[in-house]
């Protein structure tokens, strides 16, 4: 599938400059240590690049620091609205969430991708 040269700049950048709750819920993520699900960073899907992607059970995840405030709200709005069109589900986690409640973030994303690979079948 050919991305827009653009997006795959933006999304190596975005990997490049993680945040440290993105660092921390990566290393979480990252080859398949939650249940076996297999997620990307900063991946790009529809036009948008996602912070987490699990493909399989289409859930995306987002970590949302002080910079998705105000102006962020009406793109992050048109984001979801194109990815739930899509049959994706989104989850939004706060930077406070990975510091914090790291386990009961996992479990929420492990239960979410469960779910919806199970509504599948």
């Amino acid at each position: 599938m050919n991305r827009p040269k653009h997006l795959t700049e933006r999304a190596k950048r975005l990997r490049k400059e993680a945040t440290w709750p993105e660092k921390i819920l990566w290393s979480r993520l990252r080859r398949g240590q939650l249940h076996g699900f297999k997620f990307r960073r900063q991946h790009s899907v529809l036009g948008h690049i996602l912070d987490f992607a699990c493909i399989e059970a289409k859930v995306a995840v987002e970590v949302d620091g002080a910079s998705h405030q105000q102006e962020r709200e009406s793109t992050d709005e048109r984001k979801e609205q194109v990815l739930r069109g899509n049959g994706w589900e989104i989850l939004r986690f706060s930077n406070r969430d990975v510091y914090r409640h790291l386990e009961g973030v996992l479990n929420h994303i492990c239960d979410t991708c469960s779910r919806r690979l199970e509504e599948e079948t």
